[in-house]
């Protein structure tokens, strides 16, 4: 089997689907047995819903002055 971090490095890399699989799969990990995947597992997760603010607000929005 392989370690939870090398799935989280691999499935990162994947299409839209695995990716939706990889938070799933981290939703119903016991984390009091692999206590040192928390923290990547964490930081996937944040990684995953960072907004990408460039390529949604475009030039004539009322709300790019408030990006900067």
């Amino acid at each position: 089997m392989l370690p939870i971090f090398t799935l989280i490095v691999e499935m990162k890399k994947g299409p839209t689907v695995m990716q939706e699989s990889l938070a799933r799969l981290l939703s119903v990990i016991d984390y009091n047995i692999h206590r040192s995947t928390l923290p990547r597992a964490i930081n996937y997760l944040l990684d995953s819903v960072k907004p990408a603010v460039s390529g949604l607000i475009g030039e004539n929005c009322a709300l790019t002055n408030l990006v900067d």
